[in-house]
């Protein structure tokens, strides 16, 4: 198409609505990383999909020793033992509160109050949790 001297030959294209989508997902990203608990995303066999800043702070990995580690790895002797009941309740409820223990990086035991709800992530349903520490 030629317009006096000017020749053009592409598309044109509003991508405002691509660009909020995208701002919208750079300020979820940074509000999770902020969000003063832990929030992990992981699949029933307790592989990592996703873990906030405040989850590495809290037990003293770096993102990738961290997201390399299963919550098996990661739960105290005692918060072990009960995975299965918590995953039957889980089951018939979609989601749960309760109380358990990780361990740190150093090998101490971090007491947490955990919320887990089921979630969809990827078209795969996966288990989203938020824990907060129990004492200081």
């Amino acid at each position: 198409m030629e317009y006096g001297n000017l020749i053009f030959d592409g598309i044109i294209f509003d991508d405002t609505d691509r660009r909020k989508r995208d701002e919208l997902v750079r300020l979820l990203a940074k509000i999770s990383d902020e969000f003063p608990a832990s929030v992990t995303v992981h699949d029933y066999d307790g592989n990592m999909l996703y873990a906030n800043e405040q989850t590495f702070l809290l037990h003293g990995y770096t993102s990738q020793e961290f997201l390399s580690k299963n919550l098996h790895e990661l739960d105290a002797l005692e918060s072990e033992q009960l995975i299965n009941e918590r995953m039957k309740m889980l089951q018939e409820r979609n989601e749960i509160e309760f109380d358990a223990e990780h361990y740190h990086k150093n090998g101490s035991i971090i007491p947490l109050h955990v919320f887990v709800k089921k979630i969809a992530w990827e078209g795969k349903d996966v288990l989203l949790s938020i824990a907060t520490r129990l004492t200081p």
